[in-house]
């Protein structure tokens, strides 16, 4: 296995996009929060996920398709929700429907196109799956005070061009 490296010269790349810029430790601490809270989050969700002997990316790809009015999406746009190639998209696919989560149709408008659509008991399982997460995620409130917490959700939203202010506004 590899051994990472971790080099003293500063990436130029990374110095191009504002390392130069002056951060204080509380933003700092922020960013680190930040990162603390969605890294459990996710592990999190994984767990889950495989309590119930499902792969957290097939998971992941189930919520994608309930994410959508129509419950239904083509392969590739799966592979670009999930940020993999389409040939692995459709062996989760393939997995998925063995077990009855999803359904593959034609697409009415191209033949040669095959759409996924989620079954009922693949939405009643991301529910159940996301009812139980979100009681775990509660217990996330335990290792940070509100403040602490609020700072590292603005740096998500600030990470996406959006201010904290307008995200609550609008949930």
């Amino acid at each position: 296995m590899p051994r990472a490296t971790i080099s003293r010269d500063p990436d130029p790349r990374i110095a191009a996009t504002g390392a130069d810029m002056d951060y204080s430790d509380d933003q700092l601490m922020a960013v680190a929060d930040a990162r603390y809270l969605m890294r459990r989050a996710f592990r999190m969700i994984d767990t889950e996920a495989r309590k119930v002997e499902l792969d957290p990316l097939a998971f992941q790809a189930l919520v994608q398709l309930i994410g959508i009015p129509a419950r239904t999406r083509q392969v590739g746009e799966l592979a670009v929700r999930l940020d993999i190639p389409a040939g692995l998209v459709s062996r989760l696919i393939k997995d998925l429907e063995a077990v009855g989560y999803v359904a593959r149709l034609p697409s009415p408008e191209d033949k040669r196109v095959t759409l996924v659509r989620i079954t009922e008991p693949g939405e009643k399982l991301v529910l159940d799956l996301y009812g139980r997460v979100r009681e775990k995620f509660r217990t996330l409130t335990d290792d940070l005070d509100e403040e602490r917490r609020v700072r590292a959700l603005a740096v998500w939203a600030d990470n996406f061009s959006v201010s904290l202010s307008t995200v609550l506004e609008r949930s």
